[in-house]
């Protein structure tokens, strides 16, 4: 007897429990389909199309599977294929979502509005005109892990929302961005794969706190990450491509963002580029920049340790006899062919007599001593080199600068050299077509506080006058200049000899250079190539054809590349 009412109390409480049987969903059309009862899962059991938003998710704790069935959505009008609008709990899995109408200008594969604890599992998206998932207006804990998601705009946009993890997934973007975080914080990407016609990882907006780990971001038309007004970001062993002239990394108006073991690389443009940001931190960090500098600096206080960068211009590390060149367009080479400055000339000089020397060289056009000076200690950061030229002035006194404001820059800049055991050398300014007396005064009067403080000059300005190496201030040689202010071959090959000459007297102090290392104002045998040339065309179809599989497509993005050549 007590068994049966044991039995019988069993079945009532079993009874009376809330039913949670699966609710299967047929092939066929449907209509913003709502999914309303709370705790319940749907189950796809065929394919579905419709001509606006296909799913509606209008309750809490719904679990949507789609037994690896296909959505077509926005068939005839805007749409999305689930959407969600308050809802929490939300599990959309094994699902392929796509809208095949291109004519359709606004579509989502998934539109979550105000949700919470949401995981989308397995699903592979792809939408032309709009976003592949898109989560605003404060949701949060939204998981998206073994996705493929392609879009023609964003393959992920987060705005004002946060704690978004994504895990393992591919994101493409034929148009825009692969990944876009607006105002959203504490998001954390993992072993994502990006693709972009555009723009990879973009931050915008106060989008700061959030995470990207083992990332791999490859794009064509603009630079792999790019962060704008955001900050306290990590980045972790995260590798760029950037081809065409864009950058690997772009950072502007950011703070304190991080990146550790990671790998830039870009054909014509920088692989970091820091513009009005400061206190970032770069460890550990490979660049490989074919055409340009490896890294681009504006401001101060940025922090770089181990760092391994190459490129045609520069490159470090080096054991020894590294040289650091560091000033403004005439160290950077403007009036010869792209890269072909005095430090071209000094590297062949220097290796035709020891075949062991390393010239590097960062210079900027347009910079003042003043901004030299900000951004000296990061250039010594990432080059650690045993020699540093320093090279400032002509546009210090175009600015009005005074004299003695240019010499303490400058000064200060060869002293923070000997304070890390390199030796600096202070080149002084060369002579234009006109008005030279406030070159003159400026460098007579920088060697003289120079030789006070113990720091060698080295006098450039006698290397291409009328009368060179003869210790006299004459007059401008046009047959040194191209446009008056800028060298010429020629000149470049007398100034790469000048400062040849001193370094080998003081590196080699027993042998004789009174003499030309190389002959009288003749340009050393020097290999010149076209640096700007556009990428391969067909390295770019065939990026695009195996990224995007889509035919259409690929003909309106060579179109696109081909108007901004």
């Amino acid at each position: 007897m007590k068994s049966w009412v044991i039995l019988t109390v069993f079945l009532l409480c079993f009874m009376a429990m809330p039913s949670s049987a699966t609710i299967e969903i047929p092939a066929g059309t449907v209509s913003s389909y709502s999914l309303n009862i709370p705790g319940e899962t749907y189950v796809l059991m065929g394919d579905v199309d419709a001509s606006a938003t296909a799913f509606s998710v209008d309750a809490d704790n719904i679990t949507f599977d789609g037994k690896g069935h296909t959505i077509t959505f926005a068939q005839d009008t805007s749409g999305s294929g689930i959407l969600s609008f308050g809802k929490n709990g939300i599990a959309i899995e094994n699902v392929t979502i796509n809208q095949m109408n291109k004519s359709i200008s606004s579509a989502y594969g998934i539109y979550l509005a105000d949700c919470n604890y949401v995981s989308i599992l397995n699903d592979t998206i792809d939408v032309y005109k709009n976003t592949g998932i898109f989560v605003k207006s404060a949701s949060s804990h939204v998981i998206i892990r073994d996705c493929d998601i392609s879009s023609n705009t964003y393959g992920i946009f987060a705005t004002n929302s946060q704690y978004l993890t994504v895990n393992e997934s591919t994101l493409n973007s034929k148009k825009t961005n692969s990944i876009r975080l607006s105002n959203s914080g504490y998001c954390n990407f993992s072993g994502c794969e990006c693709n972009s016609a555009n723009t990879g990882i973009n931050l915008s907006d106060m989008a700061n706190n959030n995470t990207f780990t083992d990332c791999t971001v490859s794009t064509v038309i603009e630079d792999s990450i790019v962060i704008t007004t955001a900050n306290n970001n990590t980045f972790l062993r995260c590798n760029t491509s950037a081809i065409r002239g864009n950058n690997g990394i772009s950072l502007v108006n950011s703070n304190w963002n991080a990146f550790t073991d990671c790998v830039s690389t870009a054909e014509k443009g920088y692989g970091i580029n820091t513009t009005d940001s400061c206190d970032n931190i770069f460890n550990g960090c490979t660049i490989s920049v074919i055409e340009n500098m490896p890294v681009m600096i504006t401001n101060s206080t940025n922090k770089f340790s181990n760092m391994s960068v190459s490129s045609t211009r520069s490159s470090a590390p080096h054991t020894s006899n590294h040289i650091l060149t560091v000033g403004d367009s005439i160290t950077k080479g403007v009036g010869v062919n792209y890269g072909l400055g005095y430090g071209s000339y000094l590297n062949a000089t220097l290796n035709a007599y020891s075949p062991t020397w390393y010239v590097s060289n960062v210079g900027i056009g347009g910079t003042t001593a003043a901004q030299g000076r900000v951004t000296f200690p990061q250039w010594l950061d990432i080059y650690n080199p045993d020699i540093v030229l320093i090279m400032y002035g002509q546009n210090d006194i175009s600015a009005g600068r005074s004299e003695q404001d240019i010499i303490n820059d400058i000064l200060w800049m060869a002293q923070e050299a000997r304070n890390r055991s390199i030796t600096p050398y202070i080149l002084t300014t060369v002579p234009i077509s006109s008005n030279n007396f406030k070159r003159i005064s400026l460098n007579d009067n920088l060697t003289s506080q120079a030789a006070l403080a113990g720091i060698s000059v080295i006098d450039t300005y006698d290397s291409v006058d009328l009368s060179p190496g003869n210790g006299v201030h004459d007059g401008y040689d046009e047959n040194n200049s191209l446009d008056g202010v800028h060298p010429n071959s020629v000149g470049y090959t007398l100034l790469g000899n000048y400062v040849s000459k001193h370094i080998l007297t003081s590196v080699y102090p027993n042998s004789d250079f009174t003499g030309n290392v190389t002959s009288e104002k003749a340009p050393l045998t020097v290999t010149l190539t076209d640096k700007y040339r556009l990428a391969s065309f067909m390295d770019l179809e065939l990026w695009i054809r195996h990224v995007f599989n889509d035919e259409v497509q690929h003909i309106h993005i060579m179109q696109e590349i081909m108007l901004l050549a």
